[in-house]
């Protein structure tokens, strides 16, 4: 036998109670289901075990294909005429992406092409991601280490329908540190490879409660180089936490009302981070304990 998402790991279903219980869930176990099985708080036989890969590609194969959210074909009277409540949360959801997509691109800074030797020296003329030197980087891009997305998405359910045009500048400060410590230089291909998977991630509901590991392609440009990817993810997040919880992130309009939004974002970004599981060192212990 052998036990898959034990009582100490970070399931998705906490609030089950034979997890609080400290117990494994029994077969009947009506809340800790976990997406279908995929992820479920059990004790496995052998031959589960053997099959389990496998099954859970075909669990999300199926349920990505007939049950993805999409944003561009919503509509309201469709939802209205099921259920009053599924239509509210998702045009609560619809609203949700459009505003983190606004902040996202009102918080990117262009033409970081210009700062690319200033990123480069302060890099040590290396990329942290793939460990290539300067001159050995092809189609070489700044990109930002906690991408502008994760900061639109931890910021979008912190404003809800509320303006946030006087928070944009501090917002952007937080992810164009002038210290340049949320920037990298990295090929075009991982850049881009990066900033898909995580968009993907972010906005597609099957992903969350995983972690992003788990959505990942291993054979991508992202995918090869996860581990360093995610280590200098992780490195990084907290630098930028500091910051939208230092007195630099203030409104422009100079109002004092409201000025703990930025300290809500850091949080939501942090429990990003945590559901993300970007910690390498922690995942790799929680895989040996598992096969152990």
């Amino acid at each position: 036998m052998s036990v898959r998402c034990g009582p100490t790991s970070q399931c998705k279903t906490k609030r089950c109670i034979c997890k609080q219980n400290n117990q494994f869930c029994k077969n009947d176990c009506k809340t800790c289901k976990c997406n279908s099985d995929i992820c479920s708080n059990k004790i496995l036989s052998d031959e589960e075990e053997e099959n389990e890969s496998d099954e859970e590609e075909k669990i999300f194969n199926f349920k990505k294909s007939s049950n993805k959210f999409n944003i561009d074909s919503y509509s309201d009277e469709d939802n209205n005429s099921k259920n009053p409540e599924q239509s509210k949360t998702s045009r609560s959801a619809k609203i949700s992406l459009e505003t983190a997509s606004d902040i996202t691109k009102r918080i990117r800074k262009a033409n970081l092409s210009r700062i690319k030797d200033d990123v480069f020296e302060y890099r040590d003329n290396k990329d942290l991601y793939t460990s290539a030197l300067k001159n050995k980087i092809e189609d070489p891009e700044v990109d930002h280490i906690i991408e502008c997305q994760m900061i639109g998405h931890a910021a979008a359910p912190v404003f809800g329908n509320s303006s946030y045009e006087p928070f944009i500048n501090s917002l952007k400060g937080a992810v164009n540190l002038e210290t340049l410590e949320n920037y990298n230089v990295t090929e075009k291909r991982v850049n881009a490879s990066k900033g898909a998977c995580i968009k993907n991630y972010l906005t597609d509901d099957l992903n969350r409660g995983f972690p992003l590991r788990s959505v990942l392609k291993i054979d991508s440009p992202f995918g090869k180089y996860m581990n360093t990817i995610f280590e200098t993810m992780y490195t990084t997040y907290p630098i930028v936490i500091e910051y939208l919880k230092s007195d630099e992130c203030r409104r422009d309009d100079g109002h004092v009302t409201s000025s703990n939004h930025f300290s809500k974002i850091a949080d939501k970004l942090s429990d990003m981070i945590a559901e993300m599981d970007l910690n390498v060192e922690n995942s790799e212990r929680r895989l040996r304990t598992r096969n152990y």
